[in-house]
């Protein structure tokens, strides 16, 4: 069923179900190359092994852990469904947003999961064009802008040579 953003307890049991802990790990270590374990506490907070004498909760490592933990769990806990994100910049700083959209490509093509993702952020959309593969522009991965002209939406979709010319040339495309 859905879940939100930060319902890490469900996800985070759902994945250890399924074994997949370590691909969960070994993504989060490409944003904070100390975490070397993460446990679940008696109530069910969960807490990373970063090479302190304890552990420590994720949720005070910063946003920036937090909101790729969610993206991760929700990832590998949605095998042949689909995931949700909003605002997918959300507390990354811009240097790993690429490693972030990499992960979300990789694990969408390996557990058949839809991504939909929302942003309002330049960098956040430049990461999605740098870290896409041209493989899969335009043929499972692609971009659209929502435009509003009057009481009316409409979507307008970016090729990847457009929205590298757009970027390039600092055209709104958020």
């Amino acid at each position: 069923g859905p879940a939100t953003k930060f319902d890490w307890k469900n996800r985070f049991a759902s994945i250890q179900r399924k074994k997949r802990l370590g691909e969960l790990i070994s993504f989060l270590k490409e944003i904070e190359p100390d975490i070397s374990d993460i446990r679940i506490n008696e109530i069910g907070i969960l807490e990373a092994d970063i090479g302190l004498p304890k552990l420590i909760p994720i949720n005070l490592m910063g946003g920036g852990i937090a909101n790729s933990l969610s993206i991760l769990l929700a990832m590998l806990d949605s095998q042949d469904g689909i995931v949700l994100i909003d605002e997918v910049e959300e507390g990354l700083h811009y240097s790993i947003q690429n490693k972030i959209w990499k992960a979300v490509f990789k694990l969408a093509q390996d557990l058949n999961v839809q991504v939909f993702a929302t942003t309002h952020s330049n960098e956040c959309i430049r990461a999605f064009s740098d870290s896409v593969d041209k493989t899969l522009f335009g043929s499972e991965a692609k971009l659209f802008r929502i435009e509003r002209k009057d009481e009316r939406f409409r979507a307008v979709e970016y090729t990847k040579e457009l929205l590298a010319e757009s970027l390039e040339s600092k055209w709104e495309v958020r």
